[in-house]
């Protein structure tokens, strides 16, 4: 009955964290442009407590570019890495969101590269 109980509640715990909103990036928008070497910003409206994203390229995941919490909302600036530049002009940015350590949601948006 003890583990029945327990498991219950985790369930309910799990879909309360599930049924909140998490944040979401709301710049830049879907093919912007972007050259290599600029300053840009990314920005995050407000999302749930213990909020987390970490910002990279699809193509270039080994380099991470921002990251910190969006609980409050956020704007994160870097300079856009060679790394993000393809053979077809157009990468993909990801946001991945984490609530606690755990995996909340995803963000992409198609950038135009350019050098």
């Amino acid at each position: 009955m003890f583990l029945l109980k327990l498991l219950l509640t985790l369930l309910l715990f799990t879909s309360a964290i599930l049924a909140q909103t998490s944040s979401y990036m709301t710049y830049p928008y879907d093919g912007i442009t972007w050259k290599v070497g600029e300053r840009v910003k990314v920005a995050f409206s407000p999302g749930q407590p213990n909020e987390t994203v970490s910002v990279f390229f699809d193509n270039d995941r080994s380099q991470l570019l921002a990251a910190g919490s969006v609980t409050n909302g956020a704007i994160f600036n870097f300079q856009v890495p060679h790394g993000a530049m393809t053979k077809g002009g157009v990468s993909v940015l990801v946001a991945v969101h984490r609530v606690n350590r755990y995996l909340a949601s995803v963000d992409t948006i198609t950038i135009h590269v350019v050098s």
